[in-house]
């Protein structure tokens, strides 16, 4: 299984509106980080998106519907929502979808980036193995533990027709807005 093979694109990017934004975050980001002295990002070899490259890194959408996706937003644009988890099996064969220092932009139900964000950590634990703590920081259903097995179960199942058992490994990231 690939990522590609079960990645449904709940909203459609606005690719005039991302080269936008992603030109505006470049400026502020240039203005305020240096240079770096060589630089692999955006390779198979790099480490992630950087705002010396041109293009601009992936759009996400987070959420199964439009009202998931404007939810999220919400919940990152408040900074309730910290981390972000995906199953592994989405990467088999093509390693991890994210590594630290990863930027990536976050679109809105219309299409547009409504925000960015950058990868803070990577982890990978098993499904039955996630923290209360963790659940709490990915901010689905009521925050507890209970509520995010279901939401993240229904969610894969929504993707794929599968559902998660507790011994299948999820990439755990956890995220800031730039």
């Amino acid at each position: 299984m690939s990522w590609e093979q079960y990645d449904r694109p709940v909203v459609v990017p606005d690719e005039a509106a991302i080269a936008r934004y992603w030109g505006d975050l470049r400026a502020r980001m240039k203005a305020t980080y240096a240079a770096p002295r060589a630089t692999t990002w955006g390779t198979a070899e790099g480490t992630g998106w950087h705002p010396w490259v041109d293009d601009h890194p992936e759009t996400v959408a987070f959420g199964t519907t439009p009202e998931e996706v404007d939810d999220e937003v919400a919940l990152l644009s408040g900074r309730v929502k910290t981390a972000w988890s995906r199953p592994k099996v989405f990467f088999d064969g093509i390693g991890p979808e994210r590594t630290v220092g990863d930027i990536a932009l976050v679109l809105g139900r219309d299409g547009r980036p409504a925000l960015a964000v950058t990868v803070d950590a990577v982890s990978v634990a098993r499904f039955g193995d996630v923290t209360e703590e963790y659940a709490e920081a990915e901010a689905l259903g009521d925050f507890t533990l209970a509520d995010w097995r279901a939401v993240t179960n229904a969610r894969f199942a929504a993707e794929t027709g599968l559902e998660l058992r507790d011994d299948d490994l999820l990439y755990l990231l956890r995220i800031s807005v730039v």
